[in-house]
């Protein structure tokens, strides 16, 4: 299971699981080389990541795990 969640004293652990460092990389530091030109990459395994930070990975059979950043 993956989490990527900076509020981390609510929802899954008493420490923090993710760095500042790596949530950082993750949200603000796609490699442009990857972005399309409607704003999809492949980038660390998300499959779309908008300028607000909003996620989606695709899954199997139409399922998606999507992460809002807010």
């Amino acid at each position: 299971m993956v989490f990527y969640l900076p509020r981390h004293t609510q929802w899954v652990s008493d420490e923090k699981i993710v760095s500042d460092k790596t949530l950082n990389l993750l949200l603000n530091e796609p490699n442009d080389n990857l972005v399309r030109s409607d704003g999809s990459h492949n980038a660390y395994q998300w499959d779309y990541i908008d300028k607000d930070g909003f996620m989606i990975k695709g899954g199997w059979g139409g399922q998606a795990l999507v992460v809002n950043p807010n």
